[in-house]
């Protein structure tokens, strides 16, 4: 069964994530934020990450935090991006693909 971790700062938000990967066959845990989600990585590696681009941190800072472990590196790590102006997305997505996002996606 594939691990994931859900990163969210609305708490309500992360369980309901994680819950429906749950219900989906996934093994599913959720935090609010980057240090959280280092102490857990400290213990149990997931297959893929989910982090909210509004965590506090920053998603992309989070994401760099937990790249900086080795064995984190493979990790698939992807960013949930809200809808913005056309530059601030480019500027996002430039910053999360340099900052070890492995996937972005748009969410409402």
């Amino acid at each position: 069964m594939a691990k994931i971790l859900v990163i969210d700062s609305d708490p309500q938000m992360g369980k309901a994530l994680s819950n429906h990967l749950s219900q989906h066959g996934f093994q599913a845990a959720s935090v609010l934020n980057g240090v959280d989600a280092a102490k857990l990585l400290n213990h149990d590696m997931p297959d893929l990450t989910i982090i909210d681009q509004d965590v506090s941190l920053t998603g992309i800072k989070t994401a760099q935090i937990l790249r900086i472990k080795p064995e984190n590196m493979k990790m698939p790590i992807l960013l949930g991006l809200k809808p913005g102006a056309p530059e601030h997305t480019r500027k996002i997505l430039k910053s999360a693909m340099e900052g070890g996002v492995s996937w972005v996606i748009a969410r409402p």
